[in-house]
């Protein structure tokens, strides 16, 4: 019994660490996107940041170690 439940367990752990893989499919540049100049962002040292822009899944959630998210 305690055999089956290790191997349960291990097949969950298994699946959440599979959960954490990232892969960018494509990156492109934008140059008539003007949205970094209409609004833009500082850094804590009051420098400006670079823009990137993210599509995904309406589910996923991008988050910093500061904490800071963007809609």
């Amino acid at each position: 019994m305690g055999k089956i439940i290790l191997i349960i367990l291990l097949c969950f752990l298994g699946r959440s660490l599979d959960a954490q893989e990232f892969k960018v499919h494509s990156f492109r540049c934008l140059p008539n996107d003007i949205t970094a100049w209409v609004d833009p962002v500082r850094d804590l040292n009051d420098e400006a940041c670079a823009l990137i822009k993210v599509v995904g899944d309406p589910d996923f959630v991008f988050s910093t170690p500061l904490g800071i998210v963007f809609p």
